[in-house]
């Protein structure tokens, strides 16, 4: 079957008020296996599959860079600029910028874009079809080059103006299609301040609509439901992704339908469905103890398109406090749904590897693997655990875990008392016990606790960063007085 005739009667009427002449060209390209498998991912990031949103429609990432390459066709009839719409997208994975939100690239959202080029490439289908129409690959693999098609915000282009009328249309109830078809009707191409050209209204009428309408749904974009579940998406995704149970290329090759059977078979299965079934992400000023939690800001979406040549917040003061009220969205909440998140697999291997080394007393050295070095080894499966370290009073070392004997996680320590007469009392009666209740952390299962307590002894573990990346600082006290303390840092190997 064809992608045209797989579309719903909604989206087949939309796409007619978009380009009501659908360019029969352009079937080709969206038909090929590089486009084909967009039609898998969700548009709205994953949203799709929990309770929290009111609507259920499917909107695909194929949709979206079908209806951008209609709308930038009917504006300009340029074929590369169209083509350049349809590809925006063609590099995108599952969940969409759930993994740029995984890549770290929370504000901007961009982190494949480069990736656009490769992509269409390695598409022998799609390379034959420019061929044919005498169309070079730099001309399309760069939708930034044509500013109908993209551009910087608040500016308006076909890819902002798409998702906000879709979006606006099937996710979020704020038009119905025949509002939808006359705020299209007035867009025409103006100039803007640098004399290119954008798209813009006709009528201060249909432009301050619009500014509504996107300022309302840019709040929803990354109100407290959406930040909680892309980084929630994103801890899962790299979750999998650290323990070797989904490669980087299933994030391109399979399904969400395919990812999620993943998830519901791994240690998330019930937080992923608990997030499924919810309907409603608390918040907090005060970071919440002992649960899961997101601090994280959002990419800010705002539009002040053109009217006539000027910026509708220029020409409409209820425009512009629109556009105010949207930009001064706080964002500075926790957010959580009250449940803990399950230890990783490396967190799980770290308690069992350190409570059955120097944390218990009954544990034996290995052989040396370094001259004078005292070394513990635990395995479990495919897992090895290997600490060294010289000295006594004052030491040094460094542990490594390997999975299938590749080095994936490390950590360097130094530490020393400035009590050597109570050295053994230290390490024998506090220090040991200190690190076996490691389980117990809430902090990193790097050392110990954050806090323990014996008898006229005090121990504690501060940690800045997460298992990928930290550093800690471990002291011990008596009657006040600092005797003992440790500074490591660690993280992921690649």
């Amino acid at each position: 079957m064809s992608y045209q005739s797989k579309l719903s009667d909604e989206i087949k009427s939309y796409f007619e008020v978009l380009e009501p002449d659908f360019p029969k060209w352009l079937e080709d390209y969206i038909e090929t296996p590089a486009m084909a498998r967009s039609a898998y991912i969700s548009n709205n990031c994953g949203m799709v599959y929990t309770k929290m949103t009111d609507s259920d429609f499917f909107l695909s990432n194929l949709d979206h860079s079908v209806a951008v390459a209609l709308v930038v066709w009917h504006f300009t009839h340029d074929k590369s600029q169209t083509l350049a719409g349809l590809f925006h997208d063609i590099a995108t994975p599952v969940f969409k910028h759930c993994v740029d939100v995984m890549n770290g690239d929370v504000i901007t959202q961009e982190s494949l874009e480069n990736l656009t080029s490769d992509f269409i490439k390695s598409s022998p289908e799609i390379m034959k079809l420019l061929s044919r129409d005498g169309i070079k690959l730099d001309e399309v693999d760069d939708y930034h080059i044509y500013p109908i098609a993209d551009n910087d915000s608040p500016r308006l282009a076909a890819d902002r103006l798409e998702y906000s009328l879709s979006n606006a249309l099937f996710l979020y109830d704020k038009c119905n299609l025949d509002e939808i078809c006359e705020l299209y009707n007035d867009i025409e191409i103006e100039n803007n301040e640098d004399g290119l050209c954008e798209l813009g209204f006709k009528t201060k009428k249909s432009a301050r609509k619009f500014v509504k309408i996107t300022c309302e749904m840019s709040v929803i974009y990354r109100d407290e439901r959406p930040r909680f579940s892309m980084q929630f998406i994103a801890d899962i995704l790299k979750g999998l992704s650290d323990e070797g149970k989904l490669a980087k290329q299933d994030l391109f090759e399979k399904r969400e339908s395919e990812i999620i059977a993943i998830i519901e078979k791994s240690r998330y299965k019930e937080v992923f469905n608990k997030w499924r079934n919810t309907t409603k992400v608390l918040k907090s000023k005060e970071k919440p103890d002992d649960v899961y939690f997101v601090k994280t800001g959002s990419k800010v979406r705002y539009i002040d398109p053109l009217v006539k040549g000027e910026r509708t917040s220029k020409v409409c003061k209820i425009a512009k406090g629109y556009i105010a009220k949207n930009l001064a969205y706080d964002m500075d909440d926790y957010l959580y749904l009250g449940f803990k998140m399950p230890k990783s697999e490396l967190e799980n291997f770290l308690i069992k590897a350190k409570q059955a080394t120097y944390a218990n007393q009954n544990s034996k050295y290995q052989k040396s693997s370094r001259l004078n070095s005292k070394d513990y080894e635990f395995n479990d499966g495919n897992l090895t655990y290997h600490d060294t370290y010289f000295g006594g009073n004052s030491f040094i070392g460094e542990e490594i875990v390997y999975r299938n004997d590749k080095p994936i996680w490390g950590m360097n320590y130094h530490g020393s008392t400035t009590a050597p007469d109570l050295a053994e009392e230290i390490f024998d009666e506090v220090l040991r016990p200190a690190l076996a209740k490691v389980d117990e952390a809430s902090t990193l299962p790097a050392r110990g606790p954050e806090l323990f307590i014996k008898d006229e002894y005090i121990y504690s573990f501060v940690t800045n960063g997460n298992l990928d990346n930290f550093s800690g600082t471990e002291t011990i006290t008596k009657d006040g007085k600092e005797i003992y303390k440790l500074k490591c840092h660690g993280g992921k190997i690649e």
